[in-house]
């Protein structure tokens, strides 16, 4: 059992972008992984950045053999010899016509295959379908930028993609991924490694990022209280 981590960084999104964005991008992981990540994902969002972990994924598939079914035997063979519907079936599942089997039908014999199923790799199905996860997440407003044709709500500035820490190799509107992050983007713009999501939290906060909506809001609560406080007033309470 692994660790799943992506953090999409991007130029400062609307605030009101962030949630939707976060359970967009947590949605599309959670479709593409399937199998592989059997536990809800953690998620964190601020205007720069969103995240998302997955705990427990499994790094790959459980491999199955299946008996796949095919025409009548009748049909697929005629005097003992294969014919074209045999050779096809063969063909297919990447078998030989001499290793078909029989089977029993709805309706008499039919000619089987047998075939290993399952089997994908957690990094080969993420770098085949990242973009696209990442890419297909629904808003209202989005937008080109350079020479790029692909459309987001804000320039993506990169994207860190790690298993367990090891970067997976893949590509996002033109820009292979990482295995670092960033910091607060005036006073620590410079990159760190990315080990897993726990530690990226801790070297966010040391770097004046608090990657958690529901900190910062519990945070800006508290402050308003100790002002309201300081000067004898009430809070008028707006949660946007």
């Amino acid at each position: 059992m692994a660790e799943l981590f992506i953090e999409i960084g991007t130029e400062e999104l609307p605030a009101r972008f962030v949630g939707p964005m976060c359970e967009g991008l947590a949605t599309a992981l959670a479709k593409l992984l399937g199998s592989l990540a059997p536990v809800a994902p953690r998620v964190w969002g601020t205007p720069r950045r969103i995240a998302v972990a997955f705990d427990g994924v499994v790094p790959e598939t459980e491999k199955l053999e299946k008996l796949v079914t095919g025409p009548p035997v009748a049909v697929a063979f005629k005097d003992g010899q294969p014919g074209p519907a045999a050779v096809a079936f063969a063909a297919k599942f990447g078998v030989s016509v001499e290793a078909l089997e029989r089977a029993p039908g709805p309706k008499g014999e039919v000619i089987a295959a047998r075939r290993l199923e399952g089997g994908e790799r957690l990094v080969d199905v993420v770098a085949a379908g990242l973009e696209a996860a990442i890419l297909g997440i629904p808003f209202k407003k989005t937008m080109r930028w350079g020479t790029r044709r692909e459309q987001f709500p804000r320039p993506i500035r990169y994207v860190c993609a790690v298993v367990d820490g090891a970067r997976i190799d893949a590509t996002v509107c033109g820009e292979p991924t990482v295995n670092s992050s960033v910091g607060h983007w005036l006073w620590h713009p410079e990159p760190f490694a990315v080990t897993s999501a726990d530690a990226w939290v801790t070297e966010l906060q040391a770097r004046f990022v608090e990657p958690c909506v529901d900190v910062r809001r519990a945070r800006i609560a508290a402050q308003l209280a100790v002002v309201a406080g300081e000067e004898g007033a009430d809070v008028r309470v707006d949660a946007a």
